[in-house]
């Protein structure tokens, strides 16, 4: 596809605001995921280390 110009590709032939939006919905997910990821990491550790502990 071509695009006439920077700001013709950005407003996306009128749909800017679903195919942005949606990037954006996406972008947000990915980052609670990685968080999440991250937080489930550090308590496993703490648990694995707790029952080498033991």
């Amino acid at each position: 596809m071509k695009w006439a110009s920077m700001q013709a590709f950005f407003a996306m032939g009128g749909y800017a605001r679903f195919v942005w939006g949606s990037y954006g919905v996406v972008a947000v997910a990915l980052l609670i995921e990685v968080f999440n990821v991250r937080a489930r990491l550090a308590r496993a550790r703490k648990r694995g280390a707790a029952a080498r502990r033991k």
